[in-house]
């Protein structure tokens, strides 16, 4: 989604990329809603419209690209609008999510960065038992670390079931 509203530019004067027919995909999406509010149909019909998004950030035309891509945006944030995704900002939604994860997992942003800061240390000075134990403390409690170039990012463990 990022990608396609980089590249979007309104311009009702020029051509859209061949393939694309923003009345199709709209009235796919209603003919689902209206069989029965049919959301599986409709998140398939908007999953289309992501894998059409995909094929035209692809295309050489930059101009029709561009164009295509701003009208795809819209149509996209219309329909998110309808199921009631797309409403915030992913980092902010991600951000939001943690800080609402957290608590149930008793755990505090703060005390992942302490664990992690050990962790570090632990793994500089080759402590690798150390390094793991910790590593297995914060899984144990949610918290799945992941080790970059860039350093270590944290998340929600996708298993919370299994800890």
């Amino acid at each position: 989604m990022h990608q396609l509203e980089e590249v979007a530019i309104e311009n009702s004067q020029i051509k859209l990329v061949d393939a694309y027919k923003p009345e199709e995909f709209i009235a796919k999406f209603h003919r689902a809603m209206s069989d029965d509010f049919n959301t599986a149909q409709a998140l398939a019909e908007l999953n289309g419209l992501f894998k059409f998004a995909n094929q035209v950030l692809k295309k050489k035309n930059e101009v029709a690209r561009n164009a295509t891509a701003f009208t795809l945006s819209k149509q996209i944030h219309q329909i998110g609008n309808v199921l009631g995704l797309f409403q915030r900002e992913p980092m902010q939604f991600i951000l939001e999510l943690k800080q609402q994860v957290l608590p149930e997992l008793g755990i505090t942003e703060s005390e992942i960065d302490k664990a992690i800061t050990a962790r570090t240390q632990a793994r500089n000075e080759k402590n690798w038992q150390e390094s793991d134990a910790i590593r297995d403390e914060l899984l144990s409690k949610g918290i799945e670390l992941r080790d970059s170039s860039q350093g270590t990012q944290w998340g929600i463990a996708k298993q919370l079931g299994d800890h």
